[in-house]
């Protein structure tokens, strides 16, 4: 962060190649909102290098038995404890079984496991350029999109629950996409799914994904945030009325890049740096243009654009 300020403060004042020697600076730092950002100044856009989980030792694990309790529990629709049968396998394995696992995780569906693997391995904390990264730092998982794109709809889930569709947070939020109560019942009209009994409707994966896109197709409005990502990102995190406050008490900022900085609560000035940074390498991933994250490197306010061109499918990958 502070290569890539001072990098902004030595371009203003002319002194182009010392700007550029902390732009590089900074884009050596991994997969941060700020290294993604100077990867846009020095390179004109992102240059990572994906590496996948292949091992001769995949097949290996097919007939490991905590394995086949997995795939068992799977099939009688206990997801939940067949990955943590994954997930307490892959602490007590080596890197290279590690890796092999990571390879059974992405071709059997298990994005909550891929990502435990690849935090493990360092695979999202990589530096140099271009940016070294694990396919499974960021899994890619058939989810019913409704007008969102997968993209910032996988950015989100990374962040909000690891792909864990059955997270509760300590302030109540569940599922997924982290529903608040509260949200989930403002959003839907529904206020069986605030009341006791009924929260826990929110870690069913399909109603979570349906009531968390259509909370943020809500935040896009006009109504709200007129499609502007960083406010809308901001609000998702830390509520529209707070961002609504927040812009008029910051009025008098137009740098998007200061105002982010500026936010009051740090959850949130976290939250929108590390979801935008998600959403620009899965629009990688996904072979799609990270277009926000070229604005945001011109001081510019990024509005969300949908890129995507495939229809709603059934979530097979997350349950």
């Amino acid at each position: 962060k502070a290569s890539y300020w001072a990098a902004r403060g030595l371009r203003q004042t002319g002194e182009v190649e010392n700007a550029e020697q902390h732009f590089r600076a900074a884009a050596r730092t991994g997969g941060n909102f700020y290294a993604l950002l100077a990867m846009q100044h020095i390179r004109g856009g992102m240059t990572i290098e994906w590496r996948q989980a292949t091992s001769s030792r995949d097949n290996l694990f097919i007939a490991h038995p905590a394995v086949r309790r997995a795939q068992a529990l799977r099939q009688a629709e206990q997801e939940e404890l067949a990955e943590l049968e994954l997930l307490y396998l892959q602490e007590r394995l080596s890197d290279i079984e590690a890796r092999a696992l990571m390879a059974f995780a992405r071709d059997n569906q298990y994005p909550a496991v891929q990502l435990a693997l690849a935090t493990r391995l360092g695979g999202n904390t990589a530096n140099g350029l271009p940016l070294p990264l694990l396919e499974g730092s960021y899994p890619i998982v058939d989810i019913a999109t409704n007008g969102v794109d997968r993209a910032l709809v996988l950015a989100l889930i990374r962040q909000e629950s690891r792909f864990k569709a059955r997270a509760k947070s300590h302030a109540g939020a569940r599922g997924l996409m982290q529903i608040m109560p509260g949200t989930a019942a403002f959003v839907t009209g529904d206020w069986s799914l605030y009341r006791r009994r009924g929260r826990d409707q929110l870690l069913d994966a399909q109603l979570n994904l349906e009531i968390g896109q259509k909370y943020l197709t809500m935040l896009m409005d006009e109504t709200y945030f007129s499609g502007s990502l960083v406010h809308m990102l901001a609000a998702y995190n830390g509520g529209p009325g707070n961002v609504r406050r927040w812009r008029r008490e910051l009025s008098d900022v137009q740098d998007p890049l200061l105002f982010i900085e500026s936010l009051p609560a740090p959850e949130t000035r976290n939250y929108v740096q590390k979801v935008m940074a998600n959403l620009w390498i899965y629009r990688d991933r996904l072979a799609q243009s990270p277009d926000s994250q070229r604005i945001l490197a011109a001081e510019s306010w990024p509005l969300y654009r949908a890129q995507d061109r495939r229809a709603n499918v059934v979530p097979a990958s997350i349950r």
